[in-house]
């Protein structure tokens, strides 16, 4: 089975994730689209992800590198954002 940075590093976002809706249709792919919203935005950043197991509407990830983190939610509160963090906000200053 792919993990998720393999998917990422080896295919291009958008066909797998059509992929996933034409052979999956019944999986609600919004998590998995902000993940991947996400991922490219700390990737540009210089992070390195990786994405910790959560429930069906919450996933977490941390950089390797410097332990930014950043946070995306399919139901976020009236107060919250779906992606938030300092993963995608500031610059990968590599601590280790």
């Amino acid at each position: 089975m792919l993990t998720y940075s393999e998917v990422c590093n080896d295919t291009n976002d958008s066909e797998w994730l059509s992929f996933i809706e034409e052979v999956y249709p019944w999986i609600d792919t919004t998590l998995f689209r902000l993940k991947l919203e996400a991922h490219e935005s700390a990737s540009w950043r210089g992070h390195t992800l990786e994405w910790q197991d959560n429930s069906g509407y919450r996933a977490t990830g941390t950089c390797t590198k410097c332990g930014k983190q950043v946070v995306c939610l399919t139901r976020p509160a009236p107060n919250q954002i779906d992606i938030g963090g300092e993963a995608v906000g500031l610059n990968c200053r590599e601590e280790n």
